[in-house]
């Protein structure tokens, strides 16, 4: 639970706030101008009820699974102006007429108890102390005092008008310090706001710290290959995925059923708080960027489904069975071989380039070097293949699955080894023109397993270091520095460039051997 004091902007704002820091539930009290404003935010684990707020206080009730009963709780803001802190002070005193549960109070009181509880500053009148005490003999409540810094305000960094004092803290009753005896504030660091936040633990203060200790690591210990580690870590991941949408719809479908039996009941102040409360929760739970995200994804998938389709023979397509039948049969006759002849004398008068020790350079031995280069120059969110595991994922948990990929690339590039298992490849149909209906409008692309590509990447860095010097410089792709595109801008230009010598009368002649 969170308490944040002076926040000097709107509910509307503090509650995209209480959103980014992943609270569920919050009481939020606008400012008035551009002073004031005072939030509330909780999670989940402890249960919450409003009993009154102000621009000043916000005084809930807390019922927590661990602790005997519940315990109230103040958030506290008193006034800086000296004109206004009996108004301050008449607000505590109304709020101590209760005095049924353990309370604790905290917050930014602006006034100390006594003397020495500021610093650089003139000495603070005792009249305005002595009201501070006296309201709290009123209300039965005592300091609980403090851990870590003395002061908890400080204003000015030059020494001669620096300001330090002991604005903020916690004051209980009897009943809270039985309730718990360990309970503490500790003053943590400030590193912007020129007050102190206060942490209020309710058990002992004390953190013992634990030297880092071996943990099981189910990685490590599971039998099998690195892709059969990988299929059960998929199917344990869409668990563990499942079961997370399946609490949040279950909790969602629980509020929307509470919300409808409150609509149909009659109306009174009970029925109309839970009913607002019910809202609220509801509402919290909706989360509109998902919503949005999910609407433009549903109707990006609309585009991309091929509803319909023309067949070779003209023929028009609509039933998903056929459609796949089509385009199967479409691809595996554009891409099968009906047979290969003897090509030899293709390379008849093309002299050997490659010497004996750049071919020894080739043939050497692959290092896990070599294969960890290859994993880090990928592209972290490149389209993932069949077994849906992104380059992102063996680069952020190198640590844990590095070894294995190292392992199992290097028996496969040094030894020979059977990668069957790899050779699974997704083909994915990307549109050359809006609405296509004629597979000859799309253009075919190969998802590949990442194992796969970090193995066909260790190979192509080894060949970039001499592959420049090998390839013929009329050969404009494959090489680095060279785009496939440049004939096709020579093949523009020339024509262009002589048809305009020739208009204007240049009797020059060009030769261009394409």
């Amino acid at each position: 639970m969170v308490f944040f004091m002076e926040t000097k902007i709107d509910g509307k704002h503090m509650e995209k706030i209480r959103r980014r820091c992943g609270f569920v539930n919050g009481i939020i009290v606008g400012v008035e101008g551009s002073r004031g404003g005072i939030c509330l935010v909780w999670r989940k684990e402890i249960t919450v009820s409003l009993k009154t707020f102000s621009k000043n206080h916000i005084d809930v009730l807390i019922e927590e699974n661990n602790v005997n009963g519940e315990w109230r709780f103040t958030r506290f803001y008193g006034s800086p102006y000296v004109s206004n802190q009996s108004a301050s002070w008449n607000l505590l005193r109304t709020l101590g007429q209760e005095q049924r549960y353990p309370w604790l109070v905290s917050g930014d009181f602006n006034e100390i108890m006594y003397s020495f509880e500021n610093s650089g500053c003139q000495p603070r009148e005792e009249k305005r102390m002595a009201a501070f005490r006296e309201v709290l003999d009123e209300c039965q409540l005592m300091d609980m005092g403090f851990k870590g810094a003395s002061f908890t305000w400080e204003r000015r960094n030059i020494p001669e008008t620096n300001i330090k004092e002991r604005l903020d803290g916690g004051i209980t009753n009897e009943k809270w310090m039985h309730l718990f005896p360990k309970g503490n504030i500790h003053h943590l660091i400030r590193s912007i706001s020129d007050h102190c936040p206060l942490l209020i633990s309710t058990n002992n203060g004390t953190i013992y710290k634990q030297s880092p200790r071996f943990k099981f690591e189910a990685w490590e210990s599971s039998n099998g290959s690195i892709s059969e580690k990988l299929e059960r870590l998929q199917a344990s991941l869409t668990r563990w995925a499942s079961s997370i949408n399946k609490d949040r719809d279950g909790l969602k479908g629980k509020l929307t059923k509470e919300l409808g039996n409150l609509m149909e009941s009659e109306r009174d102040d009970d029925i109309m708080a839970k009913l607002i409360d019910t809202r609220i929760k509801l509402n919290m739970e909706i989360d509109k960027d998902e919503i949005l995200f999910h609407k433009h994804a549903s109707a990006r998938r609309r585009i991309n489904t091929i509803n319909r389709l023309e067949s070779v023979e003209g023929q028009e397509i609509s039933d998903e069975l056929e459609i796949n039948e089509a385009a199967l049969n479409y691809f595996q006759n554009l891409f099968s071989s009906n047979g290969v002849g003897n090509l030899s004398h293709l390379l008849t008068g093309i002299g050997t380039n490659i010497s004996s020790e750049i071919n020894t350079a080739l043939l050497a031995t692959y290092t896990a070097k070599e294969v960890y280069l290859a994993l880090k120059g990928m592209g972290p969110t490149k389209a993932p293949g069949c077994d849906s595991f992104p380059v992102l994922f063996f680069q952020r948990f190198c640590h844990t699955v590095g070894k294995y990929v190292e392992a199992f690339c290097l028996r496969i590039l040094n030894e020979g080894k059977d990668f069957e298992p790899l050779n699974s490849t997704n083909i994915v149909l990307i549109p050359k023109i809006p609405n296509p209906t004629s597979l000859i409008n799309f253009r075919p692309i190969s998802l590949c397993i990442v194992l796969y590509k970090i193995m066909e990447k260790t190979i192509a860095n080894r060949l970039q270091d001499c592959i420049g010097r090998y390839i013929d410089s009329a050969q404009s792709a494959f090489v680095p520095g060279r785009l496939i595109s440049d004939n096709v801008l020579i093949a523009y230009e020339t024509p262009k460039t002589y048809w305009e010598k020739r208009i204007y009368g240049n009797k020059a002649r060009y030769e261009q051997s394409l």
